[in-house]
């Protein structure tokens, strides 16, 4: 069977019409998926760009400099010992709404979208909750012999080799 549209009439029906898509699929030998291929990545790598660019300027704006202001902390048999009023808010440089948050008084025991959306990271006497945009939130509970300390020296090289794993060329 003769295909029922040409190239360009392709090129600019893909945007609007089923009709391309059957008759690329059926009618078109051995260019069609060539040319589906092709409609996929000229749409696809352009939102890839854009999303990896977005997460990348997040890491680097707000992650960073967030934990950098994380204060010292000790945990001793699995319990967080915390020497500053709780709960201890950092806030993101760019909302300044909270984004960690420790609390060791037990006022804070989850993270919401009604109380807190933005919050990533709870630190309470016992467990560390994380989430990241809308997904849900883990939760790692400190183990009972666990003895040692936490500050942004000992977290920042822990997200730079997670940077360079999701972000290296």
């Amino acid at each position: 069977q003769k295909k029922l549209y040409s190239y360009l009439q392709a090129i600019l029906m893909s945007f609007y019409s089923g009709n391309i898509y059957v008759d690329v699929r059926h009618r078109w030998k051995g260019y069609g998926t060539l040319y589906l291929l092709s409609t996929v990545s000229i749409l696809i790598i352009p939102l890839a760009a854009f999303f990896g660019v977005d997460k990348y300027n997040y890491y680097n704006d707000v992650l960073i400099p967030s934990v950098k202001q994380l204060p010292s902390m000790e945990v001793i048999k699995g319990e967080l010992q915390f020497n500053k009023k709780s709960p201890y808010y950092i806030n993101n440089p760019k909302t300044n709404k909270p984004i960690i948050i420790i609390d060791t008084s037990g006022k804070i025991t989850q993270l919401n979208d009604k109380n807190f959306p933005s919050a990533s990271l709870l630190i309470t006497k016992y467990a560390i909750l994380s989430r990241f945009e809308d997904t849900p939130a883990t939760m790692e509970k400190f183990g009972k012999n666990l003895n040692g300390k936490i500050s942004h020296a000992t977290i920042i090289p822990m997200f730079e080799r997670l940077k360079f794993i999701f972000f290296s060329t």
